[in-house]
């Protein structure tokens, strides 16, 4: 019998290392999964700043062809 309660304390603390462990590393994914998110919307953002920077030296290049023209 108590061999038994031994056997049942071990398991239990077992099960509740697991418990803690299964916790942080549900944290950390949560961590990871929220820095991704983070990464991707700056990057959506350097593509979107890119392409606004090209779309305004196309303006200034037709802006400064038109008064080149006008001259």
């Amino acid at each position: 019998m108590g061999l038994r309660i031994y056997c049942e304390y071990l398991l239990c603390e077992f099960t509740s290392e697991l418990s803690e462990d299964n916790a942080k590393q549900t944290a950390e994914i949560l961590n990871l999964t929220s820095r991704i998110q983070e990464l991707e919307t700056r990057e959506n953002l350097t593509v979107r700043w890119d392409n606004l920077t090209q779309a305004y030296t196309v303006v200034k290049n037709l802006s400064a062809e038109v008064q080149e023209l006008k001259n």
